[in-house]
């Protein structure tokens, strides 16, 4: 859930700004998928659901890493999957705060 929270977030926006890219390339002006609602609306709820997701799973990753017994192997597999959680949900918000910032 740790990983899967932050690439949904990049999945859901990523259509509209394709689309976007693609129209401005054909030397589109301006496009008027950036201002529709109900786009932002979806990747909106779907940023706050998937955010209280990752806060959910995130300490959960931690603590199996830190308080549970696992094998070396299973603590770097975990260890690694909470940098790239972190990463991922770093570069998801701040794609997604871009995007709000630009309306």
């Amino acid at each position: 859930m740790a990983l899967w929270a932050p690439l949904t977030i990049l999945a859901v926006g990523a259509p509209v700004r394709w689309l976007e890219n693609s129209l401005r390339a054909e030397g589109a002006i301006r496009a008027a998928l950036g201002d529709d609602a109900e786009l932002h609306q979806a990747e909106d709820v779907t940023t706050y659901m998937c955010t209280g997701v990752w806060i959910l799973s995130f300490p959960i990753l931690l603590t199996l890493a830190f308080r549970h017994s696992i094998s070396t192997a299973g603590l770097v597999g975990t260890l690694l999957g909470a940098v790239a959680s972190a990463g991922l949900f770093t570069l998801a918000t701040i794609r997604w705060r871009g995007s709000r910032i630009a309306d």
